[in-house]
């Protein structure tokens, strides 16, 4: 009896160990097996979302196109207004020729109608630049570099501005003095470039521009005709047309230039315009826009800053005409001023924008700004400087701002805007 136990022990311990045995075995081959096909985890769509909602990827409506036309909802000029339309982009459209346009309305009647033909600067499929860009003084630095190829195409613009305000130039113009004056301008230029490096651009662009000044159409206020004359708002019955070349380098190492967290550019701009109707207003212009992005511990806490300086030299005996002239005061200088407030043929800016971002897409700033103009009676000074500060907060993309509201205070006057860019 004494071995039958000992037996019967000996087989009840040795089964279970069997058995354990072969588990092991078993789950080893299974480790094995599933290390031998290791796969990447594949998020499911909601998940998806969540991650491009986290990156400030979405809203993604500004991708949005039917066919290649993008609705759009725009401030194709200062004073404009909100303007409905919308934008056309087909690259590579006829071989390596790429094709944009836009149409504009907005609700005060001001309209904006181009089309651009060529080898336009883009970035894989993404809408290139408005092709209203670049024309004033928070535009200087408006071209990024990146260009996947030498660029060369040709735009076509027209643009129809029925209220444009007319304050008087110089520093000492009168908010009393607004009046208002309608110009038609249509534009034909080339535009070219090199991309030197990765950070270094040059462009190159020359056209023609024509010109047209008639009374303003705005009920409430009078027409500029009707409080200056040639002597203070040169130009005004007699606008010349013209033919105009320019070039401009770039040096940007913003991280992203839609949307900067850190880095620097500075823009370079000359330009030339040759009067070819009247022989009395060619003149000059040179441009310098700096800006800097400083992180104030993190990504999240940004210091933007910005240096800007205009100047238009006319010929011997010539002047630049008043519509001509640069101008602060508007949604992107000067903003607790009215648009075109300050006016003349010198110009210069600074700008500083704390910028604290909550959230990926939305965040929230103060600004603080100072600017003054000077032309041939007084010249540029410091003791002119208007200053303004307000507050705001924007919705975005990773790449670009997609709508800003901001608040801003002067000495004349309170300001409220709703704009689709950013402010520089």
């Amino acid at each position: 009896m004494k071995y039958l136990w000992l037996f019967l022990v000996a087989v009840s311990v040795d089964v279970p160990l069997q058995a354990q045995q072969s588990r092991h075995e078993l789950l080893r081959k299974q480790r094995d097996d599933k290390r031998a096909h290791l796969v990447p985890y594949a998020p499911n769509s909601v998940e998806q979302q969540m991650v491009r909602f986290d990156k400030a990827e979405t809203p993604t409506i500004a991708d949005r196109n039917f066919f290649g036309l993008y609705p759009r909802v725009a401030w194709p000029a200062r004073g404009s207004g909100a303007a409905l339309g919308f934008r056309y982009w087909q690259p590579d459209f006829w071989g390596r020729v790429d094709v944009a346009s836009a149409a504009f309305y907005s609700w005060r009647q001001y309209q904006h109608y181009d089309i651009q033909l060529g080898l336009i600067p883009h970035k894989e499929r993404q809408i290139p630049q408005r092709s209203w860009r670049g024309d004033d003084v928070y535009e200087l630095a408006s071209t990024q570099p990146g260009f996947s190829r030498i660029p060369f195409y040709m735009t076509l613009r027209y643009r129809y501005l029925p209220e444009e305000d007319f304050y008087g130039l110089g520093p000492d113009s009168e908010l009393d003095n607004r009046t208002t004056y309608l110009q038609e301008q249509g534009r034909l230029y080339l535009t070219t470039g090199y991309q030197i490096t990765p950070h270094f651009v040059w462009i190159i662009n020359g056209g023609f521009q024509k010109n047209e000044i008639r009374s303003g159409k705005a009920s409430s206020l009078p027409s500029t005709e009707d409080v200056f004359d040639d002597t203070s708002a040169s130009g005004l019955s007699k606008p010349p047309d013209y033919a105009r070349w320019g070039t401009q380098v770039l040096l940007d190492h913003r991280d992203e230039p839609g949307n900067p967290h850190k880095g620097f550019m500075i823009a370079l701009a000359y330009s030339r315009f040759d009067d070819r109707s009247e022989d009395a207003f060619s003149f000059n212009r040179y441009g310098l826009d700096a800006r800097a992005f400083v992180p104030l511990g993190s990504p999240q806490r940004v210091l933007a800053l910005r240096a800007g300086l205009l100047v238009d030299n006319a010929d011997r005996n010539h002047t630049v005409p008043f519509f001509m002239q640069r101008s602060l005061g508007g949604s992107h200088t000067l903003r607790g001023f009215d648009s075109f407030r300050w006016r003349g043929e010198e110009i210069m800016l600074y700008q500083a924008e704390y910028r604290w971002e909550p959230l990926p897409f939305w965040d929230l700033d103060a600004f603080v700004e100072a600017g003054a103009v000077g032309g041939p009676v007084e010249d540029l000074s410091f003791s002119n400087l208007e200053l303004d500060w307000g507050l705001g907060t924007r919705f975005k993309t990773y790449r670009d701002v997609v709508l800003r509201f901001e608040i801003a205070f002067s000495r004349e006057t309170t300001r409220y805007y709703i704009r689709g860019s950013t402010s520089f």
